[in-house]
């Protein structure tokens, strides 16, 4: 019967040795999960401010960019709009100079030369001649004024375009 004992405590030894190395195990992982929950804690709190001011410094950003875009369309609605307006003269000058051509072509015809005033006519062909040249020279100057005009527009347009396809990656 005592040697059934302490087959018995012996037994039961050995199960509370395994039990108690269990415990030690158990604990030391529960020491390790607390440490990396602690870590991973910390962690957190200490980016969470820098994505916040990184959050905070993206959305000015942003701002600052629909604030360019809309002066970028800003410019380009007036700068289509002097073009329309420089197209217009254009138009008009061209006009003009059709219609002084005709009054020179008129004037300039054997039976409108002959008889009396020809000096005048000769002072009026002139005049009309330096006119004719002045309105050439500013309707070059305006063709020139609307060539300049396209090309502000399609580099705002394609400087919006670059800062749009920058904005898509970013």
């Amino acid at each position: 019967s005592a040697a059934r004992q302490r087959i018995e405590i012996n037994r039961r030894d050995g199960v509370i040795g395994t039990l108690e190395r269990k415990v030690v195990e158990l604990n030391t992982n529960l020491e390790a999960s607390d440490n990396a929950r602690r870590v991973l804690e910390q962690t957190i709190v200490d980016r969470i401010p820098k994505i916040e001011a990184r959050l905070i410094e993206t959305r000015k950003l942003l701002e600052a960019r629909d604030a360019e875009i809309e002066r970028i369309k800003s410019d380009a609605s007036k700068t289509f709009q002097a073009l329309d307006e420089a197209m217009q003269i254009n138009a008009q000058q061209r006009n003009e100079i059709d219609r002084l051509r005709g009054s020179l072509a008129t004037r300039a015809s054997p039976e409108h030369a002959s008889g009396t005033g020809g000096a005048r006519r000769h002072d009026t062909e002139i005049a009309l001649r330096s006119e004719l040249e002045a309105l050439r020279a500013r309707t070059r100057d305006q063709a020139s004024l609307i060539g300049r005009l396209q090309e502000v527009v399609k580099s705002h347009q394609s400087s919006a375009v670059e800062q749009s396809a920058e904005h898509d990656a970013a």
